[in-house]
């Protein structure tokens, strides 16, 4: 008799577990989605991590409203209990292109040269990329 109830007890936290898992799946699907809606944070490496509702955010954005804002959007997200922003904030050179925009072509030549490895034998090429 004793044992059916730890039996049943296992049964239902064991359920409750997969709930708690499955809740969590879900949130950290929809705090991504809201994050990658967001125009200013698309094309940032923003990690989301749900644990017992508790969303943790990693990664970079390139300004402190940007990371006040990916906050914003965990908190909303139905379900969140709390939100804990491990985002740094990186600045940026103003000679780099913003994120997300190719890098310019027409200003780098790509060249390889032979390298003589030991004994004078022929090691593996390396490449020297130069600015005209």
């Amino acid at each position: 008799m004793k044992i059916q109830g730890v039996a049943r007890t296992c049964v239902l936290a064991l359920g409750l577990g997969c709930a708690a898992s499955s809740d969590d799946t879900s949130i950290e699907r929809q705090v991504e989605q809201r994050l990658s809606a967001e125009e200013n944070l698309r094309g940032y490496p923003i990690r989301v991590v749900s644990v017992n509702r508790e969303v943790t955010l990693f990664g970079h954005v390139s300004s402190a409203s940007d990371r006040s804002r990916a906050e914003h959007l965990a908190e909303r997200v139905r379900g969140v209990s709390w939100v804990r922003n491990r985002i740094e904030v990186l600045r940026r050179p103003a000679s780099l292109p913003p994120v997300g925009s190719p890098p310019p072509t027409d200003s780098i030549q790509i060249r390889s040269a032979p390298v003589l490895g030991e004994l004078g034998q022929p090691g593996r090429p390396i490449w020297d990329v130069t600015q005209p």
